[in-house]
């Protein structure tokens, strides 16, 4: 049977979809005209009015235009769309306002962190919605990438080589497209690019292990050996600045299943042997648990963002969550809280990081670690060695004496001088060491150790403490580390 193209309302054109509905209707029985119609009626509803929008754009244009200098990155989010038949009108709303935000403020990158599809019996409609996401967001934002989920091979709910999209294939609809921009071996599904303007590495890993047909779909979640290698020795091979994502976190309490990934130990491991060389990780973005959260429980930033897709559950009684994680509830279908994705602006002088919620949810940020930042006199950092005061560090070092109130004497301890602060200054601190008190923040009244106020000391064997301190009056602050741990830093600003 052939048919004509023409034009529907508002200038849409017949699709394979409609086409499909027409020769239903046919089988059925049902008249022609009845079928038409109920296309011509579902189309109107599929582009309806998104005036509610409005506003919601207005307002993240206008947090984008604050939030930006010529130092930042921006980028955005979007994770677990789970698009099926019953989302599709939801996700071209979602198209339109990426679009309408795009137009008023340039986004450099879209990333899809996972999960595009539900899983669906027919391959082919599978292959749709994913050419329908990736195609609908390469338009707007050229620089797309997607990220590998572990629905996006189709067979999630049931390991089916029937139904199942091989690695060869996934990389032909999802990811052949950007290699002409990207680092990678092969056809494989992680890969890394640099942005040299702002010395930065992406680096975008993938979560899941090829299984053999019939092995749980459990059996995947993790990390190949191969590109633990990989990451170890050439995408963190690196002076950049380093932004990873990944659809699972790392850990039992980052992945939100009650699930520890095959090898996730192993990519902490990495990370954190790349700072500990003098490497910058501004933060790892994830999806899947369908969460809002940060954590640096890892070592270094992990954020997840909420599912696209319209949730309120979010796999709340299938794992422990991170201290501080939200589910957000209530949203309603025709309202803005049906969308949930991200914008993110790093200001890669200042470490700051905005995350700004588009949809239901709350904006974020945090800061990373810099050991530079020459316009705040704060900024400092002190490192130690077995030796005491390493070299090169971006402060002079006092004399080897104790922090007042710190339970070790004069000789343990490495201080800063005593820097001038003010009233109400909020100091944001990240102390690390091997043990407690391996490194601490302490106020003082003036510049004598005997007018100490208050001190914060480190507590954990190796995550970062992170906090705020105000200070109470004028007065001085110093950092200071045990001479006695090899790994310990103070970062203040």
């Amino acid at each position: 049977m052939s048919y004509i193209k023409m034009n529907l309302k508002n200038g849409q054109n017949w699709t394979e979809d409609h086409i499909a509905h027409i020769e239903t209707g046919i089988a059925t029985n049902e008249s022609k005209i009845d079928v038409i119609d109920k296309i011509i009626n579902s189309v109107n509803d599929y582009t309806c009015d998104t005036s509610y929008y409005e506003s919601e754009i207005a307002d993240t244009v206008s947090k984008l235009r604050a939030a930006c200098t010529d130092k930042s990155l921006v980028f955005a989010v979007v994770t677990d769309t789970h698009l099926n038949a019953e989302r599709e009108e939801a996700f071209t709303k979602t198209l339109k306002n990426i679009k309408a935000v795009n137009e008023q403020f340039a986004i450099d990158f879209l990333f899809h962190l996972g999960d595009m599809i539900d899983s669906d019996p027919s391959r082919d409609k599978a292959i749709g919605y994913i050419e329908k996401i990736v195609n609908g967001f390469r338009s707007i934002v050229p620089n797309t990438f997607i990220i590998n989920g572990n629905h996006d091979d189709n067979s999630s709910k049931e390991n089916n080589s029937a139904i199942k999209l091989q690695p060869g294939e996934r990389y032909a609809i999802f990811n052949r497209f950007n290699d002409i921009h990207v680092n990678r071996p092969g056809n494989k599904e992680y890969f890394y690019f640099d942005v040299d303007s702002m010395g930065v590495r992406f680096i975008c890993l993938n979560s899941t292990i090829e299984v053999a047909s019939g092995n749980s779909p459990l059996d995947s979640w993790g990390f190949p050996q191969e590109e633990i290698t990989w990451l170890e020795d050439v995408a963190l091979k690196t002076d950049y600045k380093v932004i990873l994502t990944s659809h699972m976190g790392l850990i039992k309490d980052t992945i939100c299943h009650g699930i520890t990934p095959k090898n996730g130990t192993a990519v902490i491991n990495a990370i954190n042997n790349f700072q500990s060389n003098g490497g910058e990780v501004i933060g790892l973005f994830i999806g899947h648990c369908h969460w809002d959260y940060i954590t640096n429980e890892t070592g270094f930033n992990i954020v997840s963002t909420d599912c696209w897709k319209l949730d309120d559950t979010g796999f709340s009684t299938l794992g422990a969550h991170p201290s501080g994680a939200v589910k957000t509830t209530g949203r309603v279908d025709g309202t803005v809280t049906e969308n949930a994705w991200d914008i993110v602006v790093v200001n890669t002088e200042t470490g700051l990081v905005k995350i700004i919620r588009f949809g239901a949810g709350n904006d974020r940020e945090y800061k990373y670690l810099s050991d530079s930042d020459p316009d705040n006199l704060l900024d400092t950092i002190l490192t130690v060695n077995a030796t005491g005061i390493g070299t090169g560090e971006v402060i002079s070092a006092g004399p080897k004496v104790s922090v007042k109130g710190a339970p070790y004497d004069a000789t343990t301890m490495h201080c800063s001088d005593f820097i001038p602060v003010n009233s109400g200054d909020a100091i944001t601190y990240c102390l690390r060491g091997a043990g407690p008190w391996a490194a601490v923040l302490a106020f003082y009244t003036s510049n004598d150790v005997d007018t100490v106020v208050d001190v914060v000391p480190s507590v954990n064997t190796t995550l970062d403490v992170t906090g705020t301190y105000t200070c109470p009056s004028d007065g001085y602050i110093r950092i200071a580390n045990r001479v006695d741990y090899n790994d310990g830093y103070v970062y203040i600003k």
